[in-house]
């Protein structure tokens, strides 16, 4: 009669640390599924208009300094020396 008990407390201990190893394990599958699927939150993008607007405000400010280089004396100057440097 002592055996069966033994036996039957054995059996029951090994079935309650089975269960506990598979909630363990579903734990760990459950931690890295929500990782892996985390919700981000999206960077606030510009509408359609202000993308428009900001190339527009670019392009027409490198166009200015364009034509601000080409009309300045000192930036003559400045490509003079480019070349001098580059060919002394």
């Amino acid at each position: 009669m002592k055996t069966r008990n033994n036996h039957e407390i054995m059996k029951s201990l090994n079935h309650e640390i089975e269960n506990y190893s598979w909630g363990v394990l579903q734990d760990m599958i459950e931690r890295e599924v929500n990782a892996a699927f985390k919700l981000r939150v999206d960077p606030v993008m510009p509408s359609k208009k202000e993308i428009k607007r900001i190339i527009r405000d670019t392009v027409k400010g490198e166009r200015q300094k364009k034509v601000m280089a080409k009309q300045s004396p000192k930036g003559k100057e400045s490509k003079k020396e480019e070349i001098r440097v580059k060919s002394g």
